[in-house]
């Protein structure tokens, strides 16, 4: 005859299941959380670049410029580049 209560293998296999429960939700927390500083820092960056682009100066913005062919065409392409936290930011432009 069983005694009321739950068995210890019955607990120890409830307590895995909400443990492996738990660290699922707390590693979907933190990629969100990674997530969002990383598009935080992205969205500064491009804002800088445009206020750079339209003439505002900026500090640490690098411009890199080259010239190469493409069918008798001459392309100028221009990289503005900025680095905001951890991530790099940068704008192409071509011309002809």
């Amino acid at each position: 005859m069983k005694n009321a209560g739950f068995t210890l293998i019955e607990v120890l296999v409830a307590f895995i299941i909400l443990a492996i429960a738990y660290s699922a939700l707390l590693y979907l927390h933190t990629l969100a959380l990674r997530t969002l500083i990383r598009s935080e820092n992205l969205f500064a960056g491009v804002l800088k670049l445009e206020l750079f682009l339209a003439g505002e100066p900026i500090e640490g913005v690098e411009v890199k410029s080259r010239r190469f062919k493409v069918h008798n065409f001459t392309v100028q392409e221009e990289i503005y580049q900025l680095t905001e936290g951890n991530e790099r930011i940068y704008f192409r432009l071509y011309r002809k």
